[in-house]
Parts: structure tokens; sequence; C-alpha cells
């Protein structure tokens, strides 16, 4: 679930206004993105708290783009399409986390 988008909030974008933080909220983790415009093109740099996976897929009206997550749970993402795009992944235990659409 989306619990927070900078846009939304009123405080502007994170650098300028071509870069906005999203933070969803599920029972076993936290996904927190920075979302970069670059033309028609987005940068997704992320991380999960706790970390608690070592890839995710940012899923897109394209497909999907699987990503690698590191130790302290951060990852990133370079050429996403523009719009919809969500996160999804698998927690241990074989728990599946999926965020909610946001346009990107």
């Amino acid at each position: 679930e989306l619990a927070e988008d900078s846009r939304l909030v009123g405080a502007g974008s994170v650098r300028g206004t071509d870069t906005r933080l999203l933070t969803f909220e599920a029972p076993s983790v936290n996904v927190v993105v920075e979302v970069t415009e670059i033309g028609d093109r987005r940068k997704l740099v992320g991380q999960l708290i706790p970390a608690c996976s070592d890839t995710l897929r940012i899923e897109h009206p394209a497909g999907a783009t699987t990503v690698t997550v590191d130790e302290q749970g951060l990852f990133s993402a370079d050429a996403l399409p523009a719009g919809p795009a969500r996160v999804a992944l698998n927690t241990p235990g074989g728990g599946a986390v999926v965020t909610s659409w946001v346009t990107v």
C-alpha cells in the first residue's frame, strides 16, 4: 500500500521537479523508492526495509524488470518506461509482497 508520495504531501520533489519519493508499507517490509524522470524514461533507486530479498521485479505495461537487491536492501533500475509500475518480491518463508500500482 502506498503510504507516502512526496508529490501528494505538498513536499514537492526530492531534488527539483524531476524526482519524487514513494514509500510503500506491507506487514513484513517497507519499500522506499526514489523516481527520477529522464525524458520519457524513469530511473528507480530504492531500499527494502528490512533487507529481505536478493531480487525483486518492477512490473510495468511493457513487462517486468528484475533487479538485484544488495545486503542493505538497496536496488536500482534504469530506463524504465514512464507510466504505471509496481514492485513485487518474495520474502523469506515464501510470502509475496506486491505494491499498489503508481504512475511513475
